[in-house]
Order: C-alpha cells, then sequence, then structure tokens
C-alpha cells in the first residue's frame, strides 16, 4: 500500500513540475511572440531585420561571456554539486568586458542590459531548473516577458524603435532575485571547478556552437541581401520558435532527470506526435494567416512553410541533447554542432546568391 502511495505521488510531483514549467514556457513564449509579432507589423521588415541583427550579436556575447551555461548550472543544481557561484562571477565579468567593447563598437547603450541580462537569465532560469522549483520558475519567467513587453513598448513609443532592445534588457533584472538565493546556498571554492573542468570547457563550447547555429544566419545574410531579407527571415525564426515552444518545455523538464538517471519516454514520444501535427497545421494555415496579419512580409510565407519541417529533427534533437548533457557527456553534441555551422554556412551563401 505505501508503494501504491509513493508511485501515486512521484506521478502527481511529475504532472505539478511539467504544468508549472510547461504553462510557463507556453505562456511566457506566447507574450514574447506577441510582442515580437506586434513590433514586426510596426517597424517593417528592415527595421526588424536590424533589431534581429543586434539581438544576434548579443546572443554571440552571451554565449561567449556565459562560462557556466544554463545546461551546466541545470545538472549542477540538480546534482547539489556547489560550484555554481564561481561561474557566475567568472561570467559576470567576461560579460561586463563584452558589454563595454560591444557598446564602444556599436555605440550602443542597449548592449549593457541585453548582454548582462542574459547572463542573469541563463543562471537564474537553470538554477530554477536543477532545483526542480517549478513554482518560482513559473512566477520570474512570467513576469520578465511580461516586463518585456511594458519596457519594450514603453522605450518604442517614448523614444523610438533604437530604444525597443534597451527596455527589453531591463526586463532580466527581476532575475536577480532568484541569483541571491543561488549564490546564498554555494560556496565559492574555485578549486571545485578543477575535477569538472571537462564537462564545462566541452557545455561551453556546445553553447557557442549552438549559438553560432543559431545566428550564423543573419552574418550571412545582411551582407549578401540585406536586412529586409532578414527582416522576413527574421520572422519566419519567430514562428518556428513558437512551434518549438512544447519541445523547449519538455527539454528543461527531462534534463533535470536524465540528470539524475530517471525515464520520460512516454512524454517524449507524446512530444513527437504533437509536434507532427503542428508542422501540417502551420504548412496548411501559412498562406491564409501571413498576409493580413503582416502585410509587409508575405515573402516570409515560404520561410515558414520550409522551417515548420524542421520541427520534428528539432524535437529529436533535444531529446538526445538532453540524454548526453545529463551523463555529462557532450563531445558528440560539439561534433554534430560543427558540422550543422558548416553545411548551414555553405548552403547560405552558395544558395543566397543563386535565389
Amino acid at each position: 500500500m505505501t508503494g501504491f502511495f509513493n508511485d501515486y505521488w512521484g506521478k502527481l510531483e511529475k504532472v505539478k513540475e511539467l504544468a508549472h514549467v510547461g504553462s510557463s514556457e507556453i505562456i511566457g513564449r506566447g507574450i514574447s511572440a506577441i510582442f515580437w509579432f506586434y513590433i514586426a507589423s510596426q517597424v517593417g521588415p528592415e527595421i526588424f531585420g536590424q533589431l534581429s541583427f543586434i539581438l544576434g550579436i548579443v546572443s554571440f556575447a552571451d554565449a561567449f561571456s556565459s562560462i557556466g551555461t544554463q545546461n551546466s548550472v541545470t545538472v549542477y543544481a540538480a546534482k547539489k554539486i556547489h560550484v555554481i557561484s564561481p561561474l557566475y562571477i567568472i561570467s559576470i565579468i567576461i560579460g561586463s568586458i563584452s558589454t563595454i567593447i560591444l557598446a564602444i563598437v556599436f555605440n550602443r547603450i542597449d548592449f549593457v542590459p541585453l548582454i548582462l541580462g542574459y547572463i542573469l537569465s541563463n543562471f537564474a532560469i537553470g538554477y530554477l531548473l536543477g532545483k526542480r522549483f517549478s513554482k518560482k520558475f513559473f512566477k520570474f519567467t512570467l513576469i520578465q516577458k511580461i516586463l518585456t513587453v511594458v519596457f519594450g513598448i514603453a522605450t518604442f513609443y517614448i523614444f523610438g524603435y533604437e530604444w525597443i532592445l534597451f527596455g527589453v534588457g531591463l526586463s532580466f533584472l527581476i532575475f536577480i532575485f532568484p541569483i541571491r538565493q543561488m549564490i546564498s546556498e554555494s560556496n565559492f571554492n574555485f578549486k571545485e571547478l578543477i575535477p569538472r573542468k571537462g564537462f564545462i570547457i566541452n557545455n561551453y563550447i556546445l553553447q557557442i556552437l549552438g549559438r553560432t547555429n543559431g545566428n550564423i544566419d543573419k552574418l550571412i545574410i545582411v551582407p549578401l541581401l540585406g536586412f529586409i531579407v532578414l527582416g522576413n527571415f527574421s520572422l519566419a525564426f519567430q514562428v518556428l520558435a513558437v512551434m518549438m515552444v512544447v519541445s523547449q518545455v519538455v527539454f528543461k523538464v527531462i534534463l533535470p532527470r536524465d540528470s539524475t538517471g530517471k525515464k520520460s519516454a512516454a512524454l517524449k514520444k507524446g512530444t513527437i506526435i504533437i509536434g507532427i501535427i503542428i508542422t501540417i497545421i502551420t504548412i496548411g494555415l501559412a498562406p491564409t494567416v501571413i498576409p493580413p496579419l503582416f502585410p509587409k512580409f508575405e515573402q516570409a510565407i515560404e520561410p515558414i512553410q520550409i522551417l515548420s519541417l524542421c520541427v520534428i529533427p528539432g524535437t529529436i534533437n533535444t531529446f538526445y541533447l538532453s540524454k548526453f548533457l545529463g551523463i555529462e557527456k557532450s563531445k558528440i553534441i560539439l561534433i554534430s554542432y560543427v558540422i550543422s555551422i558548416c553545411i548551414l554556412s555553405v548552403c547560405m551563401v552558395i544558395l543566397g546568391e543563386i535565389f
């Protein structure tokens, strides 16, 4: 009888955890998507392309600055290994240097809150997920997304589109609160990093390659085809981000479980089925929905349909990413990212010039 109740409560806790993480991810990404869709409809493809280009640079800077990646923090928080605070200090120092350099080079002050905000977000979310504080994850994630809309739209209408990203960066300050808790529970013993340097470095390189894989298109498209094409392309990727919400929710739930040896087979199968349904719906509705909502972005219809085919392989990829990160083995992921970046870069240059 005791075993039955233990099994029941264990399943109930799993459902609650999935509900908190899932609802916060879905609602949060929904709010974020609506915000960026609204901004796109107001500024048009060219300005939207410029904003996407700056965010791509910020993403690169964050990847190089955050020695302690979100996935590393999640794994070590789940395993109660006290190396998070030293990683945070190192990341903040490097991030501050990156911020100063980019602010001077591009003459933009919005790099300051954006880069440091990204670092705060990485550590706070990784910590909350690793500790399985699903309620706090729900609260802070939702507040940050709401603040993105409030600050982003306020700066847009008060100061102009040039200040939108500054407002977005300010929204990340809410993560200071879980960061304070994270620091209070961890030791500042830098020697603890030495025996784990292999996993930390591999995961750091994996993060850089992942961000490169996700943003190299922006650096290639702008000089070859201009900001207007990038704007249409970025809208298509924003739609893809919405389509990938379910798999990202599941990834955040299964990573702590994979780190502790727990199985999630049924959850993974259900996620793939949902992905297939989402892909079919998107391909069918894109030509009907996009023109009335985004009359300036009709060139984005075909890219949206093509990118929707990435949902299923992207979902399967997140499962293997969680599996290898959970057992602290990431070399195979590093190799796959290198191959992906090479293929993406070559194909974009060749096909971009042809079409």
